[in-house]
């Protein structure tokens, strides 16, 4: 027969290796949880950045390109002398309303990226080349589209147009194309989480 104290240590460390064993279970499974969570928030900025990137561009060309055909068509409803009755004006008219409506879309994209944006600066480790990205999106300008130089022929303002229009969609791909693909690319080496 063994001695009580050999049972009570026995059991002592029978209790201990639960105790422990049920510790280190736990703490497994909340830190596979924690990372989890993790590389599914990364996963999701990464995505949400992916798919905004491509919709603010768009916005941005669409909106400038309405602006630019408003002011085409103002340009040629002055130079047939602001006639009452104009298909130019109507045209000037609906083109600038398309590009305040497209405006707003304009804001609504950005608010939503820079939230996406956030949420990566959350998630993702911190990098300069990161800060430096996010920077430049942040401050993105607006185009400004200088007037034609000779306002006041149908021929300029034809082909100021549609030079503005290529310079503009040249513009968005360098100004913004550019910050907007690199930040996704850079999140992509990081969306997995190893530790």
């Amino acid at each position: 027969m063994l001695p009580l104290y050999v049972a009570l240590i026995a059991g002592l460390f029978a209790i201990i290796g639960a105790i422990v064993g049920s510790f280190t279970t736990a703490h497994f499974a909340l830190r596979n949880q924690v990372k989890l969570a993790l590389q599914q928030d990364r996963q999701r900025a990464y995505a949400e950045i992916m798919g905004k990137r491509v919709l603010l561009m768009q916005l941005l060309v669409s909106r400038f390109e309405a602006y630019i055909h408003s002011d085409y068509h103002e340009y040629l409803w002055k130079i047939a002398g602001q006639p009452k009755e104009s298909i130019d004006f109507t045209e000037a008219t609906r083109w600038m309303h398309k590009s305040e409506d497209l405006a707003l879309e304009v804001a609504r994209t950005r608010q939503s990226l820079y939230e996406s944006i956030g949420l990566a600066r959350a998630v993702f480790p911190p990098a300069p080349e990161m800060d430096r990205l996010t920077q430049a999106i942040y401050h993105f300008k607006s185009p400004k589209i200088a007037p034609p130089s000779q306002p006041n022929d149908r021929t300029a303002v034809t082909v100021w147009k549609e030079r503005a229009v290529a310079d503009l969609q040249a513009l968005v791909e360098r100004e913004y194309g550019a910050p907007l693909e690199e930040l996704p690319n850079l999140l992509a080496k990081n969306v997995r989480v190893d530790k």
